[in-house]
């Protein structure tokens, strides 16, 4: 049997079978990112911690963190310059698997490439890159609109 290419459909039983390989995660940032560049491009690397919380049958809380290895190209990395320990991001990317190590040593490791990376800036909090409090910096620069500024009732994200 011939193995199927990353990102091509499958043809089973006369159905399409599609890879779906879509992340999303929000999390903090557990140290500062790390910036190279070269050749005209620009690169980050980066972890996010993603806590899940929950409570067993005898109502007692537990928690679990997710430590994610992360990189991103081009005009995301600038979204992550001066960033700094602790503060909230959201990414959306597809997961890789990548080799890390020398020869026989090489062990493999899933690695969030990201599409999209935003800095969630908490409401009250003057930031400035982004000019309106209690929206998601993203990564053209300009805060997005606020659409539900005329209506009371509605939260302010």
């Amino acid at each position: 049997m011939k193995a199927s290419q990353p990102n091509q459909g499958q043809k089973t039983k006369g159905i399409d079978m599609v890879n779906i390989n879509n992340i999303t995660l929000q999390g903090r940032l557990v140290r500062e990112p790390t910036m190279r560049s070269g050749n005209g491009s620009s690169m980050a690397f980066f972890t996010l911690a993603a806590n899940y919380r929950y409570h067993d049958q005898g109502n007692a809380p537990h928690e679990e963190v997710a430590f994610v290895p992360c990189k991103c190209f081009g005009k995301w990395t600038e979204e992550l310059a001066g960033r700094k320990k602790g503060e909230m991001a959201l990414v959306a990317g597809r997961l890789r698997t990548e080799n890390w190590g020398q020869g026989a040593a090489q062990e493999p490791k899933l690695v969030l490439i990201c599409d999209s990376v935003q800095i969630v800036v908490p409401a009250g909090r003057n930031e400035s890159r982004s000019q309106t409090a209690g929206v998601v910096a993203s990564g053209n620069g300009e805060p997005p609109a606020d659409n539900n500024a005329s209506d009371p009732k509605m939260p302010p994200f």
